[in-house]
């Protein structure tokens, strides 16, 4: 299976020590189907996986979608934002395709008090010393 699309969101909330990764990954199988990975938890640890696959792109990219805007809700359920850390797409695969407009805007944006962020050439954010290997493990 090699990886089409993956995008990467963190929450960083230091007060309440809150610091989760949501990674999506699209993918398509031996069978040419469609599946979308997704790992999330604590970063630093093992954290959880879901896969889900169907030969429908648009039945995943319901799935990518709802998923998506779920994370605009963590303001309320956490305490802070999640934001796009890192984006990767194949040769030929647009994001656009997958990833909703309106969702994605909020994702970019950076959370009132938290700095500037700034996307640099690589599809990376610019988000201050960190450890880069830290993460969750699929």
């Amino acid at each position: 299976m090699c990886d089409l699309l993956t995008v990467i969101f963190e929450a960083h909330h230091a007060e309440r020590n809150y610091h989760r990764r949501y990674q999506i990954t699209i993918s398509r199988d031996l069978f040419d189907d469609w599946v979308v990975r997704i790992s999330y938890g604590r970063i630093g640890r093992r954290g959880n996986a879901q896969q889900f696959g169907h030969a429908d792109a648009d039945k995943v990219r319901s799935i990518v979608r709802e998923r998506l805007r779920r994370r605009l809700s963590a303001p309320r359920r956490i305490d802070c934002a999640y934001r796009m850390c890192e984006i990767a797409a194949a040769e030929g695969i647009d994001p656009a395709d997958w990833l909703p407009a309106e969702v994605m805007c909020k994702l970019l944006t950076p959370a009132a008090g938290s700095g500037s962020h700034d996307m640099n050439m690589t599809g990376r954010l610019a988000m201050g010393p960190r450890d880069a290997d830290s993460h969750v493990a699929a």
